[in-house]
This record gives structure tokens, C-alpha cells and sequence, in this order.
């Protein structure tokens, strides 16, 4: 990228000093980041280095989410069967070994290294105001990544050609008498537009004719997989460890739900009344003995692939007396949610009820949040007071914290499933 970028001011790069950073240095990965940058050394021609052109990854990730997507799942756009993550991490295109011999030649007015802020935003920056260009969608390939993207994200036009290249990763602009001689020299390229007088400031200087036209058929095999995934019923999974209020609550608001449906119920512990709930609910449960194994990793490696082989979009903690580590929680978060017996983020931890009771407040309540691998310390979902009466006891103030969470529980994960919800991760934010 940065080999890219020289260029457009006419330059050659030479040299490029390589800097890595990382909280604790793993040497098999590190070897793998370093040998990635000498091959884009080696292809740049100097002494670094997706799918979609290093840009854009804010939006990527978004639509992954949204999709309900694993990078490890086949890519629907891939022509030789690659992961998700395989394609969106294709190493950027290096520019500098065609593009120097017509920078050598004097054959270029200025050349746009198109990354973040696609095709809309960056050729601008070569223009003066007095001029504005036209680009022809129907006059280059189109990669199937973007249109997987747009149709799966539901990204609109003017977003996408803001914010990927959607193609075109170098715009050169030249004299009509030197086109042929950068064709000859750069075979792989093509003229994609023409540059015009700009009559007004209200012109926008760049604008891109045919891109509905081009992009319509392209989305096509993947719109019907979206609409079919956003019309069926989210699969719900229920980690439990005991009584099971909280499950039964979920079951009976999910019962007849055309947005939800609990697929799994799992319990570390057996013979627990949460599993008898389940069985009358017939609903598939099992038992993963977190005693059985040697490490937090290994139980958590059977819970995610219990989860994964049902096809489970969500996770409920009802009452699951775990606390599970950073490897768990980043496979499903935003997926992952918790319920919680006090109002965040008041009273965290497994006595939340004596502590309110011992802190002498007169009010306390239920949370529903997000799970992120420090405790009860995710983004808040919804929560429900509950007045505290000078002589409750913590029987009897749970008794009252039942009633709520059995309310505020299944509406979050109905809103939740109907998307109505969602976690921003990069902002680490509830959005709707």
C-alpha cells in the first residue's frame, strides 16, 4: 500500500523499513507477518503488504456480522472453494513494476491509488475544480466479492463507490494521445472513463454511470440466500447450570415464534430440573461436564463446537455459573448474551443480590447485556428496577428480580433475533 501510494506523486520506492508491534510476540505469526511484507518488497521491487484492496474493513466486518458469517465458512463468491477470511485477506495488488514505465515516459497527467474512500472520494484529490470525470462500470470486470458485499450488507450505491474500490485500485488519467502507449505497456489495463470541463460547483467531479446495471445480475445468486436467512428463524442455544427459571421463561416466549427458536439447551452440570425443562420442551439438550476436562480451553472448545454443529446463531446464559475466557467470548460476540441480577454496572460478580442488600440501597434490578470476557462488563442491552422493601431478604428480593428478568430476558433476545438489535463492535456500542 505504501509502495502504492509513492507513486502517485511520480516516485519509485526504494527502500521500506518495516516496523512490528504486537502486546506479546508470537514467533510462528510474527515470522508469517514479516515473510507477507518481503513478498510485497519482492513485488513493489524495493529494498508490504485485500480482497478488497486494504480498505473498507469497518464495512467488511459489518457485513459479515450481519450475514451471520464465519470467516472460516466456503466464500459464496470464491471461485476455487476459499474461506470468507482467505478472499477478504487477498494481498493487495502492487502497482509499481507496470506503472514505473509510464511514469518514466512522461506518459501520465496524475495517477489515484484508490483506497480508503473508493472511487468518489480519492480521484478528486488529482482534480482541480474545473474538471470532473465520468467513469463506465461496464467498462471493467467487476470482482464478486463487491457484489456479495452489497447484496449481503444491503449497502446502497453512493456507499459503496465511498468506500471500496470496487475494481479499480490505480486510476491513471492522461492525454488522449498517450492512451494507446500505456495500453501497449500496461496490457492488463483499460480505459474506464473520460475527464470533462466541470460547468458548476454543484457537479460532483466524480461520477460513475452503469454501476446499477452492472452490479444488478452479479448480486442476484446472492440475494435469495440473504432474504432466506433474514426470513427464517434465528436458532437459539441456552447454556444453563441449575434451576432453569430463566430458560423456561425463554421457551415459553419463543414458543410458536417466527423469529426465534431454542435449538440446544446445554448444561455443565447433570441431572439439573433446567434439562427436565428442555426434555417437556423437546428440545435437544446434552450435558458438557466442565470437570471432565483438563482446561477452561478444552470445555470451551466442546461447548463452541456443540454450538457450531447445531447451527446455532445465538447464545443465552441462564444461569450458567462459568466464567468463560477470551477465546469463547470472541467467537460469539455480539451473539452472546447474559442475564444479570442487578442494574449494571452496580453490584457485578455472583453475590450481586447480598451485595445490594449489604450496600442498603433501595433499589436494585436485572440487566441484560452483552458478554465480553471481563465480567458482567459488556454493553448493556435492557434492564428492569426493582424497589427493595426494608425487610426483604435476599429470598425474597430474588423472588421479585425473578419476576423482571422473566420479562426483560426474552424480549431482549426476540429483539435481538428480529434484529432490532445489534452490538456495534468497533464503537463497542447498542445500536438499532
Amino acid at each position: 500500500m505504501c509502495a502504492n501510494d509513492i507513486l502517485t506523486h511520480g516516485a519509485e520506492p526504494l527502500f521500506f523499513l518495516d516496523y512490528y508491534a504486537c502486546g506479546e510476540l508470537r514467533v510462528p505469526l510474527a515470522a508469517t507477518v514479516i515473510g507477507g511484507i518481503a513478498e510485497g518488497c519482492r513485488q513493489a521491487g524495493c529494498a508490504l503488504i485485500a480482497g478488497v484492496h486494504s480498505n473498507g474493513y469497518s464495512m467488511v466486518r459489518k457485513v459479515v456480522a450481519v450475514g451471520g458469517c464465519e470467516y472460516s465458512d466456503r466464500a459464496p463468491f470464491s471461485s476455487n472453494g476459499n474461506t470468507l477470511g482467505e478472499e477478504l485477506l487477498a494481498p493487495t495488488k502492487m502497482y509499481v513494476k507496470p506503472i514505473l514505465p509510464i511514469l518514466r515516459q512522461n506518459l501520465t497527467k496524475a495517477l489515484a491509488h484508490i483506497t480508503g474512500g473508493g472511487l468518489t472520494e480519492n480521484i478528486p484529490r488529482i482534480l482541480n475544480n474545473s474538471v470532473r470525470v465520468e467513469l463506465d462500470a461496464s467498462c471493467w470486470n467487476m470482482p464478486a466479492v463487491f457484489p456479495w458485499l452489497c447484496a449481503t450488507g444491503h449497502i446502497s450505491e453512493p456507499q459503496m463507490l465511498r468506500t471500496f474500490n470496487c475494481g479499480i485500485g490505480m486510476v491513471v488519467i492522461c492525454s488522449p494521445q498517450n492512451t494507446q502507449s500505456i495500453l501497449d505497456l500496461i496490457p492488463e489495463a483499460t480505459v474506464i472513463g473520460t475527464v470533462h470541463a466541470r460547468t458548476s460547483k454543484d457537479q460532483p467531479q466524480v461520477k460513475v454511470l452503469n454501476f446499477k446495471q452492472v452490479m444488478e445480475p452479479l448480486m442476484q445468486p446472492y440475494i435469495k440466500p440473504v432474504v432466506t436467512k433474514l426470513m427464517s428463524k434465528k436458532r437459539v442455544a441456552v447454556l444453563i447450570s441449575g434451576n432453569g427459571s430463566n430458560l423456561q421463561a425463554l421457551i415459553d416466549a419463543t414458543k410458536g415464534s417466527t423469529i426465534a427458536e431454542i435449538v440446544l439447551v446445554i448444561s455443565n452440570k447433570d441431572n439439573v430440573k433446567g434439562l427436565e425443562r428442555a426434555k417437556l420442551a423437546n428440545i435437544t439438550s446434552m450435558v458438557i461436564d466442565h470437570k471432565l476436562h483438563n482446561s477452561r480451553e478444552s470445555f470451551e472448545q466442546q461447548l463452541d463446537s456443540a454450538l457450531t454443529c447445531a447451527g446455532v446463531d445465538f447464545v443465552c446464559l441462564a444461569g450458567f455459573m462459568r466464567v468463560l475466557t477470551g477465546y469463547f467470548v470472541s467467537r460469539w460476540r455480539g451473539r452472546l448474551i447474559n442475564l444479570h441480577p442487578s442494574l449494571l454496572p452496580a453490584f457485578k460478580g455472583a453475590d450481586a443480590i447480598g451485595d445490594a442488600l449489604a450496600a442498603g440501597v433501595r433499589v436494585t434490578g436485572c440487566s441484560v447485556h452483552f458478554v465480553e470476557e471481563s465480567v458482567d462488563a459488556g454493553v448493556i442491552i435492557s434492564q428492569a428496577a426493582v424497589p427493595i422493601a426494608i425487610n426483604d431478604t435476599k429470598e425474597t428480593l430474588a423472588e421479585k428480580i425473578h419476576t423482571a428478568e422473566h420479562k426483560i430476558f426474552p424480549q431482549a433476545l426476540l429483539d435481538l433475533a428480529a434484529g432490532k438489535i445489534r452490538l456495534n463492535q468497533e464503537g463497542n456500542r447498542l445500536v438499532t
